[in-house]
């Protein structure tokens, strides 16, 4: 806050964090001495950082205005020292004080009428209450104010009035900023919690929203695994079936070629057949035994060069011996002669 400060051309100020709580408010000109006397008494009762006059010098380039409302705003009370020159003090040019808006003991004032502040009128050296029509319009509301006459013969016993209601004021003021304090508290937990809420919702929603992409790219790996699983079934069903197909083609061309074969070799066998007659062709020869294969040589009596021996009933003339010398090549190649023992 700032602290007001009367020199010699007016109220100056120093600026000063105040919890508190009491501002005197005079005029130098005016009741320096009761003001003083107060301030001394006030100090006493009260913790002195709570009781604030004059002190020190405005610093430069401050705000006298702002200064002043800024100090007085901190208070809980203003005591308005009023002696017999407050109404009627004037500055160099002879103009009465009170009428200039710039006036600092009619700023403190209205400051603090303007901001409900209690404003207790303490009457000094006999003066007395100012009627309304004397004071300016911000100070109107001052002549409403329940004053306290302090004397000098009855200083101690006015004295005690006031701190009186001092205390009173100081008590209400504390109950209430106690009372704000912990609204402002209350104000701030539940300013916390809603923060705190609002961040656990919003964590909630973030953790459901990864949980949600989560699941999303899960199920997209999920069917990316199960296309590329069905299409390399697929494509196993394929190579199977294609697999199926060429060896049911292998074998089907194997049993055509058997199946060929075979009837290759059951034509060729038919044909054989057909080449080897059922009886022997030379007269004169009883037993002879077809059992060979075409090409096949048959050893017998006077090796491999001899074609075959019969068995001639009778004589062995020269026809008969030509004729089976003709027939020899086909007999070498389409019978299996068998010798027999003519009994």
């Amino acid at each position: 806050m700032w602290t007001p400060i009367l020199a010699d051309h007016g109220t100056i100020f120093r600026h000063i964090e105040m919890s508190g709580q009491i501002f005197i408010s005079y005029r130098r000109e005016d009741a320096s001495y009761p003001a003083g006397r107060l301030y001394d008494r006030l100090s006493a009762h009260f913790p002195q950082n709570q009781v604030f006059i004059d002190f020190d010098n405005l610093d430069p380039g401050v705000d006298f205005v702002e200064a002043i409302e800024q100090s007085v705003g901190s208070c809980d009370v203003l005591i308005a020292v009023i002696g017999r020159h407050w109404l009627v003090s004037s500055d160099k040019k002879d103009r009465r004080r009170l009428d200039n808006p710039a006036d600092f003991v009619r700023i403190e004032i209205a400051t603090a009428l303007r901001r409900d502040i209690r404003v207790i009128p303490v009457l000094v050296e006999g003066a007395p209450v100012p009627e309304v029509d004397q004071l300016p319009d911000d100070l109107k509301a001052l002549v409403r104010r329940n004053a306290v006459e302090v004397s000098h013969s009855r200083f101690n016993a006015d004295f005690g009035r006031l701190v009186k209601a001092i205390e009173r004021v100081l008590e209400n003021a504390d109950a209430e900023r106690k009372r704000r304090e912990k609204e402002l508290l209350e104000l701030e937990q539940r300013e916390k919690d809603r923060l705190e809420t609002e961040q656990q919702e919003k964590e909630c929603l973030e953790a459901q929203q990864r949980e949600k992409e989560r699941l999303e790219v899960e199920r997209r790996r999920k069917e990316k695994q199960e296309r590329l699983e069905a299409e390399r079934r697929q494509r196993e069903e394929q190579e199977q079936l294609e697999a199926a197909r060429l060896e049911k083609e292998r074998l089907e061309v194997e049993q055509r070629e058997k199946q060929r074969s075979d009837a290759e070799r059951r034509e060729k066998e038919r044909r054989e057949a057909e080449q080897i007659p059922d009886a022997c062709p030379v007269p004169g020869v009883f037993s002879y035994k077809v059992g060979g294969r075409i090409g096949a040589s048959y050893e017998g009596l006077g090796g491999s060069d001899n074609i075959a021996q019969a068995l001639v009933a009778g004589p062995v003339d020269q026809s008969l011996k030509s004729s089976l010398d003709a027939l020899a090549d086909w007999w070498d190649a389409a019978c299996v002669w068998q010798r027999n023992e003519i009994p």
